[in-house]
């Protein structure tokens, strides 16, 4: 899957980065003339972004938040928190 770039975003961080479970592994970068932008080549994912994940439960976050989604939200949580350690362990700070 190509995701489009900012042509001054330097990359290379993520590029060289270890697998881990909770990140989405970037492969390369490359330039499209006929567009002039610059693309990264990351793994596949079958979500969108956190925002739309929590949209699919479906919860009215001001009145009640029922057990399995109170444990669905700690595991987000902590899969986050697991990834962004990583990452900041690595040299790599989420832009």
């Amino acid at each position: 899957m190509a995701r489009k770039i900012d042509n001054e975003e330097d990359i290379s961080k993520w590029i060289d980065l270890q697998q881990h479970s909770n990140i989405v592994t970037a492969f390369d970068t490359f330039y499209e003339e006929t567009t002039n932008a610059r693309y990264a080549m990351i793994e596949l994912t079958n979500a969108g972004n956190m925002y739309q994940y929590i949209a699919s439960l479906n919860l009215n976050l001001a009145l009640d938040v029922t057990k399995i989604y109170r444990e669905c939200i700690y595991d987000v949580t902590i899969q986050l928190a697991t990834a962004l350690d990583f990452a900041h362990n690595a040299g790599l700070v989420h832009g």
